[in-house]
Order: C-alpha cells, then structure tokens, then sequence
C-alpha cells in the first residue's frame, strides 16, 4: 500500500499513532487504539468496479473533481492554494489545530474547507465559532466572496442570512456562525445544545474554558465530529495550548510562521519588530507560545540600560530632541511628568532615550493649576518638539493650556500639546500592502517602548531603581489578563511615571521617526515651463501663475452697439458677466410682457444690434 508523503512524515512524529489497514488510530499504554486519527490521504477517490459501472466517465471526473477540496475550490472559485494550505486541506484528521501567525491565510483555508464540507455532504451541521462577534463576521463576509465567484454553489444556497449568521444549502447542510461568552461572560449559551457535525474556530486561543467546556460536550456526543482550531498564539497555558503540546489529545497540529506568506517582505517584518517586543513579535507573528508569567519589561533587558547620573541634573543639549509626557491624575495620585532627551551621541554613538527630568505634582491646593503652570516651565526649558498627555484624566488641562498657547504664540503650546486617549487607536500603513493598519494605542505605546529597552536605545538612572521609581515601576509591570480580542490589560497599580516615560517615547516616535514617514505622502508639484529660470529656492511665483491664467482666459465680448467708454475693450468673463448682472439691475424699467419687448425691439431698430 502506497502512503502519501505527508503520511509518512505524520506517523513518524507521533510514537503513539498507528496505522491500521488505512486508518490511524491513536495507541493508548497498553497498545490499543482507542479514537481514530484521520484516513490516510488519497489523490483520488477510490470506488470499486461494481460503482465504476454505474458512472460514465464524466461522471467519474465530477466525483474526482468533488472529493478533492483543492481541485474544487480552484474551478469553483478560481482559487489557488498556497503549499501549506494544500498541506492543511489535504489532511483528513477529524481534529486538526493550526498555529499560525498573522496574515499568513489560516481564515482562509478554513472557509474554503467550510463550504467544501457543506456542498458535498448532504444534512449536515457546521458551527463557525469566535470569541467576539466582527470575527465571526469576517468569516462570513469572505465566505459570500468566495460564493460570489461560484453561480453554480451559489444557486445551491437556499437561505444566507447574517443576523443569526446563516447559510443554509439546498442538500439540507447549513453553516452557523455562534460568538462565545467570553467578553459578555454568557458563557456559550448561544452554542449550549447544538447537535454538530463538524466545528470550525478562529482565534481558538482567546476562548474561555467554558467556551471548550461546551465543545467538548458536542464531541462527545458526537465522536465522528470533525473539529479545526485555528489561532495565533497568547502565551496562555490552557485548551489551545494543550491541543498544540500533547498529541496524546489526537490532534494534528499544522504550525506555520507570518513569514511564511508570499506577501511577507523585508519592509514588513521591520514595521512589526519596530512595534512590537520580542515576546509579542513571537505570540503574533512568529507563532511561538513564549514562556510563560513574564513581566513586560523584562529583567535581562532593563539591568543594562540603568546607569549612574542624577536626573533633574543635566543641561540642555542643543543638538539633542526632547520630549514630555504627561500622566494626569487625581491629587492624592498627583500628576506625574517626565522629560525624555534622544542624543546622538550616547550609547557609543548609537544613539539612546535618556529620562532627564521627572516632577511629580501632589497634594496641593491646586494640584491641576500648578501642574499646568509646571509645564509651561518645561516647555521654556526644554523646548521639546512635542508633550503628549494622558487624555483621560487631562482634557480640561489640556483645553488650558491650548488656550495659554493662543495668548502666547511663542511658546507653541497649541502645536506641541497633544492629548492621547489610551482607549483610541492608531493608524499606521503596512509597507508591504499600503494599508492602514489599526493598532490599539496603549499596547502599540507599550510595545514600542519594550522594544527601545530591548534595543538597548533607554537609560534611566540607577536612583530610580526602587520600588515606586521609574525602573521599579518597569520591574513590577504586568498583563493582568487580555480580552476576547485578545488585547493586554496592563496593570494599573503603581506605574504613572512609567505611563509618563512611555508617552515621551512615543512622542519621540510619532513625531519624528520613519514609522511616521510611512503615513505621508511626497508632495509632487510641476516645477515650471520647460526653460524657465526660477530663484534660488525653485520657488514658483504664485502671483505670476494667477496673472497668466487671468491673462488666458480673458475674451472680447460682442456687445449690443458700440462699446461705452466705461467698457475695458478686453476683460474676462467673470468681469463681463458681472457688469451685464449690474447694468439689467439698473434700469429703472424693465420688461414684463411680450409687448414691452416688441415695442423696445422696434425702438431700437437695426442700431446696435451685433452683426453675427
């Protein structure tokens, strides 16, 4: 019996899979197979002599073309596979979990897995479940794409609809689209009780456990049902992860890195690293689980950068940048504020963020109005080419000191002053497809200031070591939890003069790094007629174009009679336009019937009509 390739490199990774006839099963201590992995894979289906009979060869080729989803999709949908998802397709195990990092296609495979499923196979039921619900809706926005390129499966679909998420097909399959309870804490009801027949999971690392409490309920009512997970790794320890780690679960992991898709490039791996720590380069987009409990800031990376000097010591560099961050909070709190220098010159010519200054303002009478007053001071001091400011606590102080920065022009408050609402997001473009993509602005500002200590571009002083310091406030910052879509939630204890740091160097990096350049767009302009000397500058002169364009548009209107001497004999169009509006409002008579035109008409005979 031949095995397909795939097959063989399958069974040798798995010590416990067995093969059986053309079936593998899964061995348990005692040597006996217990649930069955998947079939072995066949190019072609193979049907005994008494079925071949009943078919003619056109028949035959309809049946072949049906049982391989990969020749299926690319007629149907003119879709052309990568070479890990025809890996993916191919495999027959009834548990499959891909890790896979972003943007590599894993939704893809399997919504084309999913309509495959429900075309051939009559009275069956396939739940598409996610954790929160804009999942959920792009699965089934690109499965009415795929559909859209087929008129033959779409005439199969008897019924498509998005609220429930529904496609139901004539051969009585359907495909259900259900969220999870983990943002709203419902805890699956809306899967509790469905009958299943194969079920489909994106983003499987996000669920909760009485998300998997409810699956595991469908498989073992059904043993024959086919179930792929699908996600980018967390670093979480739970069902996705064991799925992934023990194959003793039966499950066939498919892992594939970001860099794995065709349109992954140089330009874009740089963007990613740029934004992102190691560790979340390697959740997101190299796959990895990580290790596990790790503090953002991590030890190794921070114990380098503290260096001996005394902030609030150091004069100001002309040739270096500087920025504030603000962190507004309530007086018992007080407002926290750091200024950040990038030198040229520090860390051997490399270049570093070096914290100079940091003022905290508490437990005074007017803890807000002092504040306020303090950056003005900074402002003069430092003359940093932006302050970024905690929005969510601030906004009254920003309005103020906007509204300072009017009264003082030169203090260009009203430029540098900008307000930062951690809830928001940011929007930066993909070099790779020159797109925006949207980032959640706290974890793209902590990300980016993870990796300036990995880079070794920070140095924060040794006096901040301690417990309630800048560099212990680094130590002891954590991610308490991530949401359903997989967002970090930050501790919030003990760290606003770490959140004041962080919005200095990501002033720094919007204001003046290539991340930002990214985002603009080269201004293009006609640089004159061919021949045409311009000054020193290559400065067009504005008023000359105007004047030509004056001068080409100018006409000589054929007036009733002889021009009157307040006529100019050339003018343009709009001067003329108007004096005809400004001398029919003058007359002190107008015509109001057609008598009155015919008896002027015959006034004025053939004198001054215009000859045509």
């Amino acid at each position: 019996m031949e095995i397909h390739p795939f097959c063989k490199e399958c069974l040798s990774k798995h010590k416990k899979w067995k093969l059986i006839k053309d079936k593998v099963f899964l061995i348990n201590n005692e040597g006996e197979p217990t649930i069955q992995i998947c079939n072995l894979i066949k190019d072609k289906i193979i049907l005994s002599e008494i079925d071949k009979e009943q078919f003619d060869e056109k028949e035959l080729g309809i049946i072949d073309l049906l049982y391989d989803p990969l020749k299926w999709a690319g007629v149907e949908f003119k879709w052309a596979a990568r070479w890990y998802q025809k890996t993916m397709l191919s495999c027959s195990a009834y548990r499959k979990v891909n890790r896979i990092g972003r943007r590599a296609g894993k939704t893809e495979t399997l919504c084309i897995k999913m309509i495959h499923y429900a075309y051939t196979t009559e009275n069956t039921t396939s739940l598409v479940i996610a954790p929160y619900k804009n999942q959920v809706a792009l699965v089934f926005d690109r499965l009415d794409v795929l559909l859209s390129e087929s008129q033959g499966v779409r005439a199969s679909i008897k019924r498509n609809t998005k609220n429930p998420y529904r496609i139901q097909f004539h051969n009585g399959s359907k495909i259900l689209g259900f969220t999870s309870g983990t943002r709203t804490g419902s805890k699956s009801t809306g899967i509790r009780g469905q009958d299943a027949h194969a079920i489909f999971i994106d983003e499987a690392d996000f669920l909760g456990e009485s998300d998997f409490e409810v699956i595991l309920a469908i498989l073992a009512s059904r043993p024959d049902c086919h179930l792929w997970a699908s996600s980018t790794p967390t670093g979480k320890r739970e069902m996705y992860w064991r799925w992934c780690t023990d194959s003793d679960l039966g499950f066939k992991e498919f892992y594939y890195p970001s860099s794995v898709s065709p349109f992954w490039t140089k330009e874009t791996e740089m963007l990613e690293k740029s934004m992102y720590s190691d560790q979340g380069y390697g959740h997101e987009f190299l796959a990895e689980f990580g290790e596990e409990a790790e503090g953002v800031f991590l030890n190794k990376y921070i114990d380098p950068c503290v260096r001996k000097y005394t902030i609030g010591k150091i004069a100001r560099n002309s040739k270096s940048m500087y920025t504030i961050g603000v962190d507004w909070n309530s007086s018992a709190i007080g407002t926290h504020i750091v200024v950040t220098e990038w030198n040229q010159e520090l860390n051997h010519g490399n270049g570093a963020f070096r914290a100079v200054e940091k003022v905290i303002i508490t437990q005074t009478e007017f803890t807000q109005t002092v504040a306020c007053e303090e950056i003005i001071r900074l402002n003069e001091k430092w003359d940093p080419v932006a302050i970024y400011v905690d929005q969510g606590f601030g906004y009254a102080q920003i309005e103020m000191l906007h509204k300072y920065g009017l009264s003082n022009p030169k203090t260009n408050l009203v430029q540098r002053v900008k307000g930062i609402n951690f809830g928001d997001r940011i929007e930066i473009r993909d070099p790779a497809t020159r797109k925006m993509v949207k980032k959640h602005v706290k974890p793209f500002m902590v990300n980016l200031c993870v990796k300036r200590v990995e880079d070794g571009n920070v140095i924060v002083p040794e006096s901040e070591d301690i417990k309630h310091g800048l560099v212990g406030q680094m130590r002891d910052y954590t991610v308490v939890r991530r949401t359903a879509v997989g967002q970090p939630i930050f501790r919030d204890e003990d760290d606003h003069t770490l959140i004041a740091w962080m919005l200095s160097i990501m002033a720094a990096t919007m204001e003046r790094s290539d991340m930002v350049r990214l985002n603009t767009v080269p201004h293009i302009a006609i640089g004159g007629k061919l021949g045409e000397k311009l000054d020193g500058n290559f400065v067009i002169d504005r008023k000359k174009i105007q004047k030509e364009k004056r001068e080409g548009s100018a006409i000589v209107p054929r007036w009733p009679g002889n021009p009157q001497n307040l006529f100019a004999k050339e003018t343009t169009l709009k001067t003329a336009l108007d004096f005809q509006t400004d001398r029919g409002r003058s007359k002190k008579k107008k015509s109001a019937t057609i008598g009155d035109l015919r008896r002027g008409r015959q006034r004025v005979g053939k004198r001054g009509r215009a000859d045509y």
